[in-house]
């Protein structure tokens, strides 16, 4: 697990949303969270860092709201969470005012 936690940090560093949303649901995926003995020898640093990007998930319009933060303050080019342009789609289509495309995020 240490690996992978490894890999989604230094993806969120380098701006690779969408692999590092992927790493953190496949490590809450039922099959893993089954695993107590393995998480329990995690230590508590690990387990705080994936604590603090929980957001990754975007289930509620908090997560939502923090990425689309975070998107904001990256200088560099990064790739999204693809579950970011379903939801802001979805949006679009139950609002009924029409929708300009900015270069925002």
């Amino acid at each position: 697990f240490e690996k992978f936690i490894s890999i989604l940090v230094c993806c969120i560093e380098i701006g690779d949303f969408q692999t590092a949303s992927n790493i953190y649901c496949a490590l809450f995926s039922p099959i893993l969270a089954r695993l107590s003995n393995t998480w329990k020898y995690l230590n508590s640093k690990l387990m705080l860092l994936l604590d603090q990007v929980s957001f990754l998930q975007l289930t509620n319009k908090h997560h939502f709201e923090k990425v689309t933060e975070i998107l904001k303050c990256f200088t560099s080019p990064c790739v999204p969470p693809l579950m970011l342009f379903v939801i802001k789609l979805k949006n679009v289509m139950r609002s009924s005012e029409p929708v300009y495309i900015t270069n925002n995020v």
